[in-house]
């Protein structure tokens, strides 16, 4: 019987990496962070928190170097402000304070929900790849200070321009 030869196999192409646009921003998750103090990582729920005291003495660093293109951002961090407590908050970039907040909403309930999940937007924070960003937290009354993610966004500078306005389906423009 006639033998036949193999099929021959196209190399698989590769396709070149795509990045996302600079306007998405570039998020890191608040478990990726190097953590000290009393902050440990809650992966299965993805956040982090404080190891909670009896005295509301626990406080922690969540640490990151800044991997993105040098720019002016706003920074949003994702976090929990529960009814339970006024945890304290600060974010720094290379050991300066950019902005420090109390969370003392009253968000739906005393625990880590949709409910009380918030952002802090600090803006207009110019920043270089290699830079250190710290967010500190302390505990208070339960309220274990979490932290979901930080978001940066590049800082438009300017007001956001109207929206355009498309013209109707027929052509005409009023």
């Amino acid at each position: 019987p006639p033998t036949q030869e193999p099929p021959t196999q196209e190399p698989p192409t590769q396709e070149p990496p795509t990045q996302e646009p600079p306007a998405s921003g570039l998020m890191i998750e608040a478990e990726d962070m190097q953590l000290s103090g009393a902050f440990s990582a809650r992966r299965n729920v993805g956040y982090i928190q404080l190891a909670p005291t009896d005295d509301d003495s626990s406080s922690g660093t969540a640490s990151t170097t800044f991997s993105g293109p040098t720019d002016t951002y706003d920074i949003v961090v994702t976090y929990f402000d529960e009814k339970d407590g006024k945890s304290d908050f600060a974010l720094s970039v290379n050991g300066t304070q950019k902005d420090s907040w109390t969370a003392d909403g009253t968000f739906g309930n005393a625990i880590a929900s949709d409910q009380s999940r918030t952002t802090r937007t600090i803006s207009n924070v110019a920043l270089t790849a290699g830079d250190t960003l710290q967010l500190f937290a302390q505990e208070d009354d339960g309220e274990l200070g979490r932290i979901d993610s930080i978001k940066f966004v590049p800082a438009t500078g300017s007001e956001p321009e109207p929206p355009t306005q498309e013209p109707p389906a027929s052509g005409l423009m009023i």
